[in-house]
């Protein structure tokens, strides 16, 4: 290039054209070099490539280069005419010169020849740059020559172990997860090519290779590039080498053009010495090395939920299998099997015609699934009653061309060939649809983006359904890389990616979106937060015996993946489609179907168990931790690994294959013994499942914690029930019955148990009666009855959850349950037999404050009403948003403002110019943070707590931040407090948020 000095050129003389050596030696022809601090690259003259890395820093270590003197392949490149021949043999990619452009970068040229050995059909460069432990490759300044296409250029040796130069070399494939064998085990071979015409773009392409004195890593950073590893004999001797087939062209047909890829990075090599000091030099260092250079995580959300599909319709005119409402009830019978931890509930078919992709009826909600009112409405219950972000599965890769297709509310959005995908031989491109019954026309994503319609269409779904902080986007990940061979707009895969789908995901990150799609695909890391599927370890050399978790480590702040798709279940939920030890080895955590309308599974209530506590919290812990140590045994039957983070957290995790025996332990305490578990969710519960037989089961008793406070419920998905628990001697003892969660409560209130006879219940209707001194049991000896339908008892309590507790008989009938108003279950109390102080409906995880509970007889059967029993469990912390229903604003002047793709939390805020409009709020805690933002119309207000002394604060900065902290309080006694932040100016005051803290 003109812009560089160049200071050194190498040429290649006749004799060394690539392909033609002869001689079998290890021995390069020793070229010039480049080098940073850490890393010396030199060059070989007789082909160009690499000949040795060597490492100052490292005592001197070295890795080989390329291997092609002794069977490592063979430079070309292939060509195509103007007939569509492709010519790629011997001599096709001819070694010209090394320019060394600087001490950090080289450039070594080539030129590539037709099947006559005279033609050149193009000039080219491979450039490399050395920064730090890196050396970047990139493919620069092709040139074709008129009438031919470079389709690919082969440079097939990059990276080499051989054994006669003993440093006990090994080979690792990290794709998959990690396989590591040593040379002089491995099995000659080649690593298979990758098919990017079906979805199988790769998870990690990282072939690594070392020694005893160093470790490297070809890192295929060209997304459409192919692998070129390979073990071969070379004498007596093992050698493994690692290089790759650079794309620079897609082919087309005589109907369409050979599309250029677009994309001029084709490999990263990353080395590694004894980076974590520990004296041995060894995949992990490398590991940890790459996972300082990999892209951090987009977003944090998905860290703590409980994320799951289900069903809404299956398609077209498909069968119902998930109504809005349903969904609502879903979310509150996973809320009571988890204790009300945080979920994400992602329905498909949301759309007017029931499939998982919505152009162009983006503002038509599916009236079949309960219309845009029902989804409101579920979407509102969900969050404010089950902590729940119901949200979508949506899908920008299928279009469909039938009778939804166009959008009677927005006139322009209707099915457009203009923005569908050609193949190669210029048709549209089809797929069959999810279902299996319909045919989906595949977006060309560059062009729907560039025409406008995909952000529109993004932000006008984000608006319509009120979507915030995570949604599911289907397909967007599976087929990553899609070709689009349009002859007015052509795009590669990598375009279509860059230009397209990345720029969707990018208009949900201005929503404060996070999005997950199915799959974990390379080529999208640093973009998606989560996958529902991904690798469960493998790699193409090595037997199961040599796995090691390098994806698991070298990614591990990058994105949350889940396992393999139908490894054992079809993607359903339950225990065994994760299995725990592959969590623990692998990292992953799958986001399942409840409900796949696609094969007729629902979960039950104790595969959604075995999924949370089995899989779920154990890693909630452990994938905050960084990998320190990982060792196999000798036969490969077992692995041990050490974590930790910065923060004094460690963890162990202890696997046995021959015997199916797991063990997993956090800061001292075992939280996992195979199938039974002990999970701290936060400083005042511990959870505690058994995956097998009932047993009592033990864990050590925090410090702190007041051994009186403690007390445990067994969680159903409609009920609770006490569990006697015994904590003395530093220790919890209890025993926890099969495959259902037990949850032990530290420093928490007692719960508060109110009998039927009290004022807090209002009892409505005719036909109630107050029967004292029955003698059978139940709380207070007395319960109130009615057989009339319609009857109702409503319970007024303060609290985080409430359990109803009543009579079962054989006289007794049908309930209808509404917490704050919402129907959230229909309960039966038929019963063959008498049971009384049973608890026939449960709700836990509210946000701290004032709630009803209603109960309806819907039967002309009794309905008795014993008691109702209110806990206030309070999180450590707890943040609401601006929308949640326990809010109180008060005056004229308030507006809510959505989808503002400001940053803020949710992406939304209340707000209000009128001097004295207020906004209030009560819960339980010892401190409160008022989330706001701060800008230059922004002015002053005050905050009181319990209506003490206002104190002054102030919303004005010259510039817009988000997410501010206005005001923070602390210290305040444990209980009930009331907030109240009031407007002091004609100035905006908004509320975006509150976080409180126990």
């Amino acid at each position: 290039m003109n812009r560089r000095r160049q200071l050194t050129t190498v040429a290649c003389t006749a004799a060394l054209i690539a392909g033609t050596l002869s001689a079998a030696t290890s021995a390069s022809a020793a070229g010039p070099s480049i080098s940073s601090a850490q890393v010396q690259v030199q060059f070989d003259t007789a082909n160009g490539l690499p000949a040795q890395y060597t490492f100052p820093a490292w005592n001197n270590a070295s890795l080989d280069g390329n291997d092609l003197n002794n069977g490592g392949g063979a430079l070309s490149a292939d060509s195509r005419n103007s007939s569509d021949t492709d010519f790629s043999g011997t001599n096709s990619l001819r070694f010209d010169h090394i320019s060394i452009v600087s001490a950090t970068e080289a450039q070594v040229f080539y030129n590539a020849y037709w099947s006559d050995g005279v033609t050149k059909t193009a000039s080219l460069a491979i450039q490399y740059d050395v920064s730090g432990v890196n050396v970047n490759v990139t493919l620069q300044n092709v040139t074709e020559t008129a009438g031919y296409n470079l389709i690919s250029v082969n440079l097939p040796s990059l990276l080499t172990v051989r054994q006669e130069e003993g440093g006990s070399p090994w080979i690792l494939d990290a794709n998959g997860g990690g396989r590591l064998t040593p040379l002089a085990n491995t099995t000659v071979g080649t690593e298979p090519k990758v098919d990017f015409s079906s979805p199988a773009t790769p998870w990690y392409p990282v072939n690594a290779v070392g020694t005893t004195g160093a470790t490297g890593a070809l890192e295929l950073t060209g997304y459409l590039d192919q692998p070129d590893d390979a073990v071969y004999n070379s004498g007596s001797n093992l050698h493994s080498t690692s290089g790759l087939e650079a794309e620079y062209r897609v082919r087309g047909t005589t109907a369409t053009e050979n599309i250029l890829v677009d994309q001029t990075q084709i490999a990263k090599l990353t080395f590694a010495g004894d980076y974590d000091g520990n004296g041995t030099v060894d995949w992990l260092d490398l590991a940890k090395t790459m996972e300082t250079q990999a892209p951090p995580i987009p977003s944090h959300y998905f860290d703590n939920k409980f994320a799951y599909m289900i069903t809404g319709q299956n398609g077209n005119g498909g069968q119902v299998y998930t109504t809005f409402a349903q969904a609502q009830q879903t979310a509150a019978r996973i809320s009571n099997l988890i204790d009300g931890n945080p979920q994400v509930e992602q329905i498909s078919g949301a759309f007017q015609g029931g499939h998982d992709t919505v152009e162009p009826n983006y503002t038509q909600v599916n009236t079949a699934l309960g219309g845009l009112s029902g989804f409101k409405t579920a979407q509102a219950n969900a969050a404010n009653l089950s902590n729940t972000n119901l949200t979508i599965d949506d899908n920008y890769d299928d279009q469909y061309n039938d009778s939804y297709s166009c959008n009677t509310q927005v006139p322009s959005a209707c099915y457009n060939t203009a923005n569908i995908a050609h193949d190669q031989n210029n048709n549209l491109q089809t797929t069959q649809a999810w279902n299996g019954a319909d045919t989906a026309n595949i977006s060309g994503m560059k062009k729907y983006v560039a025409g406008g319609q995909a952000l529109t269409r993004a932000d006008s779904t984000i608006a319509t359904f009120g979507l915030h902080d995570g949604t599911l986007i289907d397909a967007m990940s599976t087929w990553d890389l899609r070709n689009d061979w349009d002859p007015a707009a052509p795009a590669s895969g990598v375009d279509n990616l860059v230009a397209g789908k990345d720029k969707i995901v990018a208009e949900y990150a201005k929503h404060g979106i996070a999005v997950d799609s199915e799959v974990e695909r390379y080529p999208m890391l640093g973009a998606l937060a989560m996958t529902v599927n991904g690798p469960e370890g493998g790699g193409w050399n090595g037997g199961f015996n040599t796995e090691v978790p390098f994806m698991a480590t070298a990614l591990r702040h990058t994105i949350i993946y889940g396992g393999q798709d139908g490894s054992v279940n079809n993607g359903e939920m339950g225990m065994g489609e994760t299995d725990p030890k592959t969590m623990l080895v692998n990292n992953v955590r799958s986001a399942n179907w409840v409900v796949n309308g696609y094969t007729g599974f629902q979960a039950t209530d104790q595969q959604i168990s075995d999924d949370y506590y089995l899989d779920y919290l154990p890693w909630f812990l452990l994938s905050k931790l960084d990998v320190q140590s990982f060792t196999r045994s000798a036969d490969g039957n077992s692995i041990s690994e050490t974590l930790s983070d910065t923060s004094g957290n460690t963890a162990s995790i202890a696997v046995n294959y021959a015997t199916n025996h797991f063990s997993a332990v956090y800061d001292g305490a075992q939280i996992m013994n195979d199938y039974t578990v002990t999970v701290p969710m936060d400083s005042s519960r511990i959870a505690f499942f058994n995956g097998g037989p009932a047993g009592t089961m033990t864990y050590p008793l925090p410090a702190g914690v007041n051994p009186a406070t403690v007390r445990a419920s067994a969680l159903y998905s409609d009920h609770r029930s006490d569990v006697p628990v015994t904590a003395s001697n530093g220790t919890i003892s209890l025993t926890v019955p099969n495959s259902t969660p037990v949850i032990v409560y530290l420093n928490q209130p007692t719960p508060t148990t109110v009998n039927d006879n009290s004022t807090a219940i209002t009892y409505s209707g005719t036909g109630w009666g107050y029967y004292p001194n029955r003698g059978l049991g139940d709380v207070g000896n007395d319960v109130h009855a009615t057989s009339t339908n319609g009857d109702s008892a409503t319970a007024t309590f303060t609290g985080t959850g409430v359990d109803l507790l009543t009579e079962k008989n054989s006289d007794e009938g049908t309930a209808d349950v509404y917490v704050d108003g919402q129907l959230v279950k229909s309960i039966n109390n038929n019963a063959a037999s008498r049971s009384v102080q049973t608890p026939v409906y449960s709700v836990a995880g509210l946000p701290y404050g004032t709630h009803t509970v209603k109960v309806v007889n819907t039967s002309g059967s009794y309905l008795l009403i014993d008691a109702f029993k209110t806990y206030d469990n309070i999180p450590p912390t707890t943040t609401v948003n601006d929308t949640y229903s326990g809010l109180t604003y008060t005056g004229s002047g308030w507006s809510y403002h959505p989808s503002r793709t400001l940053g803020d939390l949710s992406d939304d805020v209340h707000a209000t110019q009128n001097n004295g409009d207020s906004v209030s709020y009560t819960f339980y805690g010892t401190g409160i943070d008022v989330i706001s933002e701060k800008n230059s119309d922004e002015g002053a207000a005050t905050v009181s707590i319990d209506g003490g002394t206002p104190a002054a604060i102030n919303g004005y900065a010259a510039t817009r931040a988000v997410q501010q902290v206005i005001s923070s309080t602390r210290g305040l006694s444990s209980g009930p407090h009331t907030v109240t932040i009031t407007n002091q100016s004609s100035a905006y005051l908004l509320l975006d948020g509150i976080t409180t803290y126990n």
